[in-house]
């Protein structure tokens, strides 16, 4: 898995949907989504919060909106060199 991350080459299983009974009859249906598909979420999140957030936006006096949107903006041209 790390190695598909790396390449940029993963891809999510497909949600496995379970049926829940209600108690008023009938079923509702409940998407379960892979181990694997969690655990690389939580990471991403992990990452985000140590680059973006905590340098960017956290310990800055004059922060505002306006740099947050900057900063998105310069790393969305980045992503599309």
């Amino acid at each position: 898995m790390p190695i598909l991350l790396k390449k940029g080459a993963y891809r999510a299983k497909p949600v496995r949907e379970v049926y829940i009974p209600r108690p008023t009859g009938g079923c509702r249906p409940l998407g379960v989504t892979a181990l694997e598909d969690k655990i690389v979420q939580r990471a991403t999140v992990e990452v985000f919060e140590r680059t973006i957030y905590e340098t960017d936006f956290s310990y800055c006096r004059m922060g505002s909106d306006r740099d947050a949107v900057s900063t998105m903006r310069w790393m969305r041209s980045i992503r599309d060199c």
